[in-house]
């Protein structure tokens, strides 16, 4: 019997216990991780514990690091049952799971729109492994890479493509439209949230479970602003005139109060939020504007209100190398760091960068495709990243939109182990982002 995608969806992120494939990484001292891959596909499309919440998969692929061990991985078909890894032993091996989905197989077991921007599942864990060890190790799954969305500014579309598609998805928003204030992210299932005018005036966050159904509103605010979603509490964060939070699993809306002296920079808001549930944004405060990192209610004290924040570090814009003219866009939190996208369109530059920052306490690490004027060096450096795009292992992608003699909207790529910049070959033609630019 077919079941329902309300429990596919309605699940916390799947728990994938670490329980025949084999792979041996050297004579020494060695320990075993054991990898149980469930009872099959259609088990798994059933939502059969521990695996609440995952399609069908075509392939699983595990790899294993740490000091003093090279780095394995081994792949196994989708429908493998089991996989035993034999590690040399040490402290802080790194397991790391990319499963792809097969939406086609997981079509024929469940009735309901699938998440199908979604490319891959997965998760990771560090684990201390002993000589002669037997491991069983548990993880959060959740999605780790989807398609890349291209938004059309001013239109009720977006489209999500794969390198090299010349033939991106088209995603019909049903009237709802595209401004420049707009933001979308995936939550851990793949599904889609984005905020867009309704066409009357009124601001909303809408949620699309599948490319081809229709998307349903879940808050109206006054107007469209960058979102982020915090997977761990779910919970939506919308950063508009206000600051706010829409609450997945009661349905309740909450206005959040910033700390005194704290006030909305204006339209070039930004937001983002880490797994502990810190929030990160910036404010104007003592006629400066700031990007700060704030604490809800029950992070910082038993019994505080969810609706009141606190902030617990702060940088000017000046110290980040930002301004008045050289503005934020969008933000995430990514692998352990705060980035930052940030752009300057002023004659004659038209230039941007990605800030890499601390979460500790937001210090500068890295300032990334910057250059002194409009770009000399295009292939490699930014004319004004607006959105990150895409979920992507150890990577973002950012849309790069600006003027160099005509109005350009690209798509760029960030290697977040190298930091090098390099521009996308894939077809744009049929969007144009947010802004259009002439001189």
């Amino acid at each position: 019997m077919k079941r329902r995608y309300a429990t596919l969806a309605a699940a916390a992120a799947a728990l994938l216990t670490l329980a025949s494939c084999e792979l041996a990484l050297g004579p020494r001292a060695e320990g075993t991780i054991i990898l149980n891959l469930g009872g099959g596909p259609v088990s798994r499309a059933f939502s059969d514990a521990p695996f609440s919440g995952l399609p069908v998969f075509s392939s699983v692929t595990v790899s294993v690091s740490g000091s003093g061990m090279p780095t394995a991985s081994q792949t196994v078909p989708g429908n493998a049952g089991s996989l035993t890894i034999q590690v040399p032993a040490g402290p802080a091996r790194k397991v790391e799971v990319y499963a792809v989905p097969d939406w086609a197989a997981t079509a024929d077991i469940i009735f309901d729109p699938l998440p199908t921007l979604a490319k891959a599942y997965g998760g990771t864990a560090v684990v201390d492994v002993a000589g002669g060890q037997k491991v069983n190790l548990s993880m959060d799954m959740g999605v780790v890479e989807t398609k890349i969305l291209l938004p059309s500014a001013y239109s009720s579309l977006l489209y999500g493509l794969d390198i090299g598609d010349q033939n991106p998805v088209s995603i019909d928003l049903a009237g709802n439209v595209i401004l420049q204030n707009s933001d979308f992210e995936f939550d851990k299932f793949g599904r889609l949230y984005f905020s867009a005018n309704d066409g009357s005036g009124v601001g909303r966050v809408f949620r699309l479970d599948d490319p081809s159904s229709t998307p349903f509103w879940i808050e109206n605010y006054t107007s469209p602003g960058r979102i982020t979603i915090d997977n761990v509490h779910d919970r939506v964060f919308l950063a508009s005139l206000s600051t706010s939070y829409y609450d997945l699993v009661d349905g309740s809306s909450v206005i959040i109060n910033l700390p005194a002296g704290h006030s909305s920079p204006g339209d070039s808001r930004i937001i983002a939020v880490d797994p502990a549930g810190y929030i990160y944004s910036n404010a104007n405060y003592n006629n400066q504007d700031w990007v700060f990192k704030y604490s809800l209610g029950p992070i910082y004290g038993a019994g505080a209100p969810m609706s009141d924040a606190q902030s617990l570090v702060g940088r000017t814009y000046g110290e980040l190398g930002l301004s008045s003219s050289i503005l934020p866009k969008d933000a995430v939190v990514k692998d352990g760091h705060l980035y930052i996208a940030a752009a300057e369109h002023l004659t004659p530059n038209q230039r941007g960068k990605i800030l890499k920052l601390s979460l500790s306490d937001l210090s500068m690490i890295d300032e990334i495709g910057w250059s002194s004027g409009t770009p000399s060096s295009p292939s490699s450096q930014f004319y004004g990243p607006s959105r990150f795009l895409a979920i992507t292992p150890r990577k973002l992608i950012v849309s790069d939109e600006g003027f160099d003699g005509s109005n350009l909207d690209r798509i760029v790529e960030v290697d977040l182990d190298t930091g090098f910049v390099s521009k996308l070959q894939v077809t744009t033609g049929v969007v144009s982002f947010f802004e259009s630019y002439f001189c």
